[in-house]
């Protein structure tokens, strides 16, 4: 932490670093802060890990200004089948498949500040000024991320009755589910028996090692609720832990869960589960989190921008469960 002596010369400097000209040397120093604070607020990136890729690694779209990278998947294969001897196997063509990244531009808005009214501050002026920024650029990222899982789950919650109620147009099954009675264990293990019927990795519950994958994400309210859950449920240190700490094991049902203060995204009583990377998509940036920043007479302006690209390759990768009292 920089005592108030040594802030004032911090935020004198980069001031003149502005009014100088030199936008470019202010603009690298303040956007390594940026981008950690994005990493560190995203909860998209702590799910699909950011690829880095240069203009050379893109792929030709139909459309000439349309930005494109084609990704491989896992080609589908044919069951294999019992026959008598002397038969030959049926013949099968083989054939790969490609799903497209399509980028998109996120953006701040341009912020103006007159340079004068920053000599008064006695802490480090340019985090405040890109704070609020570089939390929206969060929510814009989560928000797009989010905003394509619940487009293809739909908006219909399936029926354990009729399995057929709920299934969306991508994989032909249902991936949103409702649960009535809170989020109790049985409703929860019951969610997650959902999920590995996807077929996709999930929990520890795996066919070729004990190695645990996937992780839950929920909103921190939704998550006090395991803070309830009594000696019965999850055993007698444990739920006497929870009740002194406040704070749910690190691990539920064998699972990393991510919590988030983003409730317009993610709602009370609604938790997302989602497969391992290699069973959901892409996230590439083309390009990262950049401050632009000029100065014109004695305002500075300044906005924030990146250049981004998700795509789920494998729609089974994920699941929607909501958790009614």
């Amino acid at each position: 932490m920089l005592k108030v002596a040594e802030q004032k010369v911090y935020n004198d400097t980069f001031i003149e670093l502005v009014k100088s000209g030199n936008t470019k040397e202010a603009a690298v120093s303040a956007q390594q802060f940026t981008r950690n604070k994005l990493r560190e607020e995203s909860f998209a990136e702590k799910i699909l890990t950011p690829i880095d890729i240069s203009n050379d690694e893109l792929d030709k779209a139909e459309d000439t200004e349309l930005l494109v990278k084609w990704n491989d998947r896992e080609p589908d294969t044919a069951p294999a089948v019992n026959v008598p001897l002397g038969v030959v196997p049926d013949g099968i063509q083989f054939k790969g498949s490609r799903y497209p990244s399509y980028f998109s531009r996120l953006v701040s808005p341009l912020y103006s500040k007159d340079i004068d009214k920053l000599r008064s501050y006695d802490y480090d002026i340019r985090s405040i000024l890109l704070e609020l920024s570089t939390k929206e650029m969060a929510v814009a990222l989560d928000s797009k991320f989010i905003g394509k899982v619940n487009s293809v789950v739909g908006a219909t919650p399936g029926s354990l009755l009729n399995t057929a109620t709920g299934a969306n147009a991508y994989t032909g099954m249902a991936q949103y589910w409702e649960y009535s009675g809170g989020l109790n264990r049985n409703n929860l293990v019951l969610a997650v028996q959902q999920m590995l019927r996807q077929k996709t990795p999930f929990g520890p519950l795996q066919p070729d090692s004990g190695q645990s994958k996937g992780v839950m994400l929920m909103n921190n309210v939704t998550g006090a609720e395991f803070l309830k859950w009594e000696r019965s449920e999850v055993g007698g240190d444990l739920a006497q832990r929870q009740y002194e700490e406040g704070v749910p094991s690190q691990k539920i049902l064998g699972l990393n869960t991510i919590f988030t203060i983003k409730y317009d995204l993610v709602p009370d009583g609604v938790v997302y589960f989602f497969s391992s990377e290699e069973f959901l998509g892409k996230y590439y940036r083309l390009q990262p989190l950049t401050v632009y920043m000029e100065n014109k007479a004695y305002f500075l302006q300044f906005f924030q921008y990146m250049n981004v690209s998700m795509a789920f390759g494998n729609c089974r990768g994920f699941m929607k469960a909501k958790f009614t009292a």
